[in-house]
């Protein structure tokens, strides 16, 4: 926590007498099931260059790992890659140097535009009476 003088105030940066609020905002990692190269773009929670990516399907239990080579740019890493993944299915990613983790995330496969994503798709319908039918 930090704090002017006796005050302590958890969750601001103070300069000069002044409060700055700040936050962490991570958004979850999106992908498509598909077989060209996409792009990961992430800011580490630990300094190191990245080479390899292990992914686990939360479903299956299922692990994957990835060699790769990371592209540091400002507080950002860069990450492009063909990755092999299922449709509607949670990976938890572990971003690691050799056995050193760098950097852990989850990672969610869909071919859902994000903006209007629903878990329903193609589940209900609706007929002309307003009415939802669970097909």
């Amino acid at each position: 926590m930090l704090g002017v003088g006796n005050s302590v105030y958890p969750f601001f940066l103070f300069k000069n007498n002044q409060i700055n609020f700040f936050f962490v905002y991570n958004e979850m990692i999106i992908l498509k099931p598909i077989t060209t190269i996409q792009q990961i773009k992430i800011i580490p929670t630990r300094s190191g260059t990245i080479n390899k990516i292990s992914l686990r399907n939360e479903s299956t239990n299922e692990v994957i790992n990835y060699n790769v080579t990371a592209t540091n740019l400002s507080f950002y890493t860069y990450i492009n890659k063909i990755f092999t993944l299922k449709e509607g299915h949670f990976y938890e990613a572990t971003f690691s140097n050799d056995d050193v983790l760098i950097h852990r995330d989850k990672i969610f496969c869909t071919n859902q535009t994000i903006s209007t994503y629903s878990v329903n798709k193609d589940e209900y319908i609706a007929s002309n009476d307003n009415i939802i039918f669970y097909e």
